[in-house]
Protein backbone atom coordinates (compact mmCIF):
# COMPACT_ATOMS: atom_id res chain seq x y z
CA UNK A 1 0.00 0.00 0.00
CA UNK A 2 3.13 2.14 0.63
CA UNK A 3 4.50 1.67 -2.51
CA UNK A 4 0.89 3.16 -4.54
CA UNK A 5 1.08 6.00 -2.06
CA UNK A 6 4.33 6.86 -3.09
CA UNK A 7 3.58 6.39 -6.91
CA UNK A 8 0.34 9.00 -6.04
CA UNK A 9 2.53 11.09 -4.72
CA UNK A 10 5.33 11.30 -7.27
CA UNK A 11 2.48 10.97 -10.36
CA UNK A 12 1.23 14.28 -8.90
CA UNK A 13 4.47 16.15 -8.41
CA UNK A 14 5.14 15.20 -12.21
CA UNK A 15 2.16 16.74 -13.31
CA UNK A 16 2.17 19.77 -11.14
CA UNK A 17 5.87 20.07 -12.43
CA UNK A 18 4.50 19.54 -16.00
CA UNK A 19 1.97 21.86 -15.80
CA UNK A 20 3.70 25.19 -15.14
CA UNK A 21 6.17 24.12 -17.96
CA UNK A 22 3.07 23.45 -20.24
CA UNK A 23 1.98 26.88 -19.08
CA UNK A 24 5.43 28.43 -19.91
CA UNK A 25 5.25 26.97 -23.09
CA UNK A 26 2.19 28.08 -24.01
CA UNK A 27 2.79 31.80 -22.94
CA UNK A 28 6.03 31.48 -24.98
CA UNK A 29 3.95 30.22 -28.26
CA UNK A 30 1.72 33.25 -28.14
CA UNK A 31 4.54 35.58 -28.02
CA UNK A 32 6.23 33.86 -30.85
CA UNK A 33 3.35 33.97 -33.35
CA UNK A 34 2.64 37.53 -32.38
CA UNK A 35 5.97 38.97 -33.17
CA UNK A 36 5.81 36.58 -35.93
CA UNK A 37 2.93 38.48 -37.43
CA UNK A 38 4.13 41.94 -36.73
CA UNK A 39 7.64 40.87 -38.69
CA UNK A 40 5.39 39.33 -41.83
CA UNK A 41 3.29 42.63 -41.75
CA UNK A 42 6.50 44.85 -41.53
CA UNK A 43 8.39 42.96 -44.49
CA UNK A 44 5.16 43.42 -46.58
CA UNK A 45 4.52 46.75 -46.12
CA UNK A 46 8.65 48.05 -46.20
CA UNK A 47 9.22 45.71 -48.97
CA UNK A 48 6.66 47.67 -51.79
CA UNK A 49 7.79 51.16 -50.24
CA UNK A 50 11.49 49.96 -50.72
CA UNK A 51 11.26 48.94 -54.12
CA UNK A 52 9.47 52.14 -55.55
CA UNK A 53 11.89 54.81 -53.23
CA UNK A 54 14.76 52.87 -54.83
CA UNK A 55 13.95 51.71 -58.28
CA UNK A 56 11.08 53.66 -59.88
CA UNK A 57 10.70 57.09 -58.24
CA UNK A 58 12.50 59.98 -59.87
CA UNK A 59 11.75 62.03 -57.20
CA UNK A 60 10.51 61.48 -53.39
CA UNK A 61 9.17 64.63 -51.82
CA UNK A 62 8.34 64.18 -47.87
CA UNK A 63 4.79 65.78 -46.43
CA UNK A 64 2.42 65.79 -44.18
CA UNK A 65 -1.36 65.52 -43.99
CA UNK A 66 -3.50 67.70 -42.26
CA UNK A 67 -3.00 65.47 -38.34
CA UNK A 68 0.85 66.24 -38.87
CA UNK A 69 1.38 62.49 -40.40
CA UNK A 70 4.12 61.96 -42.58
CA UNK A 71 3.17 61.28 -46.38
CA UNK A 72 5.61 59.76 -49.11
CA UNK A 73 5.19 61.43 -52.36
CA UNK A 74 7.17 59.60 -55.22
CA UNK A 75 6.58 60.89 -58.43
CA UNK A 76 7.54 58.40 -61.40
CA UNK A 77 9.48 59.30 -64.67
CA UNK A 78 6.92 57.44 -67.12
CA UNK A 79 3.76 57.13 -67.77
CA UNK A 80 3.38 60.04 -64.94
CA UNK A 81 2.72 57.92 -62.47
CA UNK A 82 2.71 59.02 -58.45
CA UNK A 83 2.61 56.65 -55.35
CA UNK A 84 2.23 58.14 -52.37
CA UNK A 85 1.91 56.29 -48.74
CA UNK A 86 0.14 57.70 -45.71
CA UNK A 87 -1.49 56.20 -42.49
CA UNK A 88 -5.19 56.91 -41.90
CA UNK A 89 -6.98 55.88 -39.08
CA UNK A 90 -10.20 53.56 -39.79
CA UNK A 91 -11.42 54.14 -35.99
CA UNK A 92 -10.11 53.95 -32.65
CA UNK A 93 -6.28 53.74 -32.69
CA UNK A 94 -6.75 51.34 -35.57
CA UNK A 95 -4.79 52.92 -38.16
CA UNK A 96 -3.47 51.44 -41.38
CA UNK A 97 -0.77 52.39 -43.64
CA UNK A 98 -1.76 52.84 -47.15
CA UNK A 99 -0.17 52.70 -50.73
CA UNK A 100 -2.47 55.55 -53.69
CA UNK A 101 -1.20 54.86 -56.90
CA UNK A 102 -2.59 58.04 -59.25
CA UNK A 103 -1.76 57.49 -63.04
CA UNK A 104 -2.39 60.50 -65.27
CA UNK A 105 -5.94 60.44 -66.72
CA UNK A 106 -6.93 57.19 -64.17
CA UNK A 107 -8.82 56.84 -60.92
CA UNK A 108 -6.72 56.46 -58.39
CA UNK A 109 -5.74 52.70 -56.64
CA UNK A 110 -5.69 52.49 -53.09
CA UNK A 111 -4.25 49.68 -51.16
CA UNK A 112 -4.14 48.85 -47.38
CA UNK A 113 -0.29 48.12 -46.94
CA UNK A 114 -1.10 46.24 -43.16
CA UNK A 115 -3.40 43.57 -42.20
CA UNK A 116 -6.42 44.10 -40.34
CA UNK A 117 -5.08 42.01 -37.50
CA UNK A 118 -2.25 44.44 -36.81
CA UNK A 119 -2.63 48.60 -36.27
CA UNK A 120 0.11 51.37 -37.12
CA UNK A 121 0.80 53.30 -33.61
CA UNK A 122 3.26 55.29 -35.35
CA UNK A 123 4.51 56.36 -38.62
CA UNK A 124 7.66 58.72 -39.26
CA UNK A 125 9.67 59.60 -42.28
CA UNK A 126 13.08 61.67 -42.09
CA UNK A 127 15.78 62.89 -44.82
CA UNK A 128 18.72 61.67 -44.45
CA UNK A 129 22.16 63.32 -45.93
CA UNK A 130 22.54 62.21 -49.37
CA UNK A 131 19.31 60.57 -51.62
CA UNK A 132 18.22 58.48 -48.30
CA UNK A 133 15.50 58.55 -46.21
CA UNK A 134 15.06 56.93 -42.78
CA UNK A 135 11.53 55.49 -42.55
CA UNK A 136 10.02 54.13 -39.37
CA UNK A 137 7.05 52.08 -38.31
CA UNK A 138 5.58 50.70 -34.90
CA UNK A 139 3.45 48.29 -35.42
CA UNK A 140 0.73 46.46 -32.80
CA UNK A 141 -1.00 43.42 -32.97
CA UNK A 142 -4.44 43.78 -31.71
CA UNK A 143 -4.86 40.24 -30.38
CA UNK A 144 -1.81 40.37 -28.02
CA UNK A 145 -1.24 43.95 -27.72
CA UNK A 146 2.31 43.62 -28.67
CA UNK A 147 4.28 46.34 -30.22
CA UNK A 148 7.42 46.25 -32.20
CA UNK A 149 9.48 49.25 -33.97
CA UNK A 150 10.84 49.20 -37.16
CA UNK A 151 13.22 51.43 -38.62
CA UNK A 152 14.89 51.29 -42.34
CA UNK A 153 17.13 53.35 -44.00
CA UNK A 154 16.38 53.66 -48.00
CA UNK A 155 18.63 54.88 -50.66
CA UNK A 156 16.77 56.35 -53.51
CA UNK A 157 18.57 54.22 -56.97
CA UNK A 158 17.53 56.62 -59.39
CA UNK A 159 16.12 59.62 -58.08
CA UNK A 160 16.15 62.51 -55.20
CA UNK A 161 14.59 63.78 -52.03
CA UNK A 162 12.99 67.09 -52.57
Amino acid sequence: MIEYCLTAVILCLVIVLSYERCLQAAFTYGRITSDLELYRAERAAFSLVRQEICFYAETVELQEDGAGNPVIVCQEPAPRRKVTYYTQSQGAANNVLYQKTKVEGKNAGINPLTPPDVTVTAWYVRKMTGNGLLIGIVLKEKKTGREKEFVEAVELGNGKVI
